[in-house]
């Protein structure tokens, strides 16, 4: 993949590296985890995981706007609309405990988990 439509052919390897190998660990996704992802989160990530290889298991759901997540699902990756926000307020509808387990703002997204 090259430049942004800038036309200078510049490789995309830096401000991609958050959408895809660099997600997990940003994220703190670990072994066994059992992802849900917002389906507002940047399709470049969603992509990326739907075809990971991971101990857990992996869904897309519409949790901003109240679908709830799978009942075995323990982490929630949602999208941060607005730079200034707390991170709560990615998730104004989440379950009862689940908590913000981090803020990943420079990629504008919030990681929750359950418990």
């Amino acid at each position: 993949m090259w430049g942004r439509a800038t036309g200078r052919g510049k490789p995309s390897t830096g401000w991609r590296h958050g959408d895809a190998t660099g997600f997990v660990q940003e994220a703190g996704i670990r072994p066994g985890d059992r992802l849900v992802m917002d389906e507002g989160l940047r399709w470049q990530i969603r992509t990326t995981m739907a075809f990971a290889v991971l101990d857990g298991r992996i869904w897309t759901r519409d949790l901003a706007e109240n679908q709830a997540p799978p009942p075995q699902a323990d982490v929630a990756v949602l999208p941060l609309s607005d730079e200034q926000a707390p991170a709560t307020d990615s998730w104004r509808s989440a379950p009862p405990g689940w908590h913000v387990d981090r803020d990943v703002r420079g990629q504008r997204y919030v990681v929750w988990r359950r418990g």
